[in-house]
């Protein structure tokens, strides 16, 4: 059957900031630029992008015969969603200058963002035959990869970009993990590795550890998801919705006694929050959720009660469980090897 957890993994995570308010004063060229060679900027709201465009094609009829104007249009063309604009500039770029290498580079971006990822991964071969410890190229060829279903393929692309970077964002341990993943569930321990080392490298990162919970889960190996749950929710000011995952994992775990506790723990850590916190949706809906799965428990047929899992192959009847858990889409198929259900 398939294992589903109720709560997804980003009711344990905390408000994502939002970007300083100054942050669209950025210079238009110092974003182009980052945009253009790998660097991180925020992405631009269009009326940005407009004024951009119009500085950049000022700038190709100041320097007619540069390579990098058109490239750095092209990305911005990009960005703003003129795909066609964006290619004739790539190609005019070519004929300036058809050894540049990022050409390649910015054409694999555009055509990722097509969805043309034969196309984009053909780029990327070209341009890490001559850069090949380039983290971005290694990313958006993975992604290319991952588009064309060659999972594995990305999972060993992502595993290079994170070799190759000097500080690694979270993001790319969680890209190599959905690509093992989705190479079926052989590859769960490896992914689970993969978060391991992305933890002992970066810290306790909470993404990585929930996605480890629900990899672990997705392998039956509750034991280490609820010791994962111990070490995230360690020094935690507010513990409601870790009371509430570690209720999930117990009750998938067929503990209900324990995950009962746990979703009380929950409701009892709601009653003592300030009223301003307490009132709040999403405080609400988990306190909804948790009592929903209280009162589910309570109407559910003792463990005894419940058939014999069938034999493997037969069709399964348990579809209502045939769901991605959380916010990772895990699927792992245990027909007929559990015994009871």
């Amino acid at each position: 059957m398939f294992l589903k957890l109720k709560t997804p993994v980003s009711a344990c995570l905390p408000q994502r900031a939002l970007p300083p308010a100054g942050w669209r004063s950025i210079s238009p060229v110092l974003v182009s630029l980052l945009a253009l060679f790998g660097g991180t900027a925020p992405a631009p709201a269009h009326g940005d992008l407009d004024l951009q465009i119009s500085a950049a094609t000022e700038a190709i009829a100041k320097e007619p015969n540069s390579a990098d104007l058109y490239l750095r249009r092209a990305d911005l063309n990009r960005l703003h969603g003129d795909w066609g604009a964006a290619q004739r500039d790539i190609d005019r770029a070519r004929e300036l200058a058809p050894d540049l290498a990022v050409i390649d580079l910015v054409r694999g971006r555009l055509f990722l963002d097509v969805k043309r990822f034969i196309g984009a991964e053909e780029a990327l071969d070209r341009f890490l035959a001559r850069t090949p410890d380039h983290v971005e190229g290694l990313l958006i060829r993975g992604r290319a990869k991952m588009g064309a279903g060659k999972s594995l393929e990305a999972a060993a692309d992502f595993a290079k970009a994170i070799e190759c970077a000097k500080e690694p964002d979270p993001e790319y341990y969680v890209e190599e993990v959905r690509a093992l993943v989705a190479a079926g569930p052989d590859h769960i321990t490896d992914a689970v590795a993969v978060l391991d080392r992305g933890m002992a490298r970066l810290g306790k990162i909470v993404t990585l550890g929930l996605y480890a919970v629900e990899l672990d889960c997705a392998r039956r190996d509750f034991d280490s998801a609820l010791q994962r749950l111990d070490a995230l929710s360690a020094n935690q000011a507010r513990m409601e919705a870790w009371h509430e995952r570690r209720g999930d994992v117990l009750d998938a775990a067929g503990r209900k006694e324990e995950a009962k506790a746990a979703y009380q723990a929950c409701l009892d850590a709601i009653k003592i929050l300030p009223p301003h916190i307490r009132n709040t949706a999403a405080v609400q809906q988990r306190q909804e959720r948790v009592e929903a799965s209280l009162k589910a428990m309570d109407a559910a047929p003792p463990r005894s009660e419940i058939p014999l899992c069938h034999r493997a192959g037969d069709p399964c009847v348990f579809h209502d469980l045939a769901d991605s858990p959380g916010d990772f889409g895990i699927l792992v198929c245990e027909v007929g090897s559990l015994g009871r259900v």
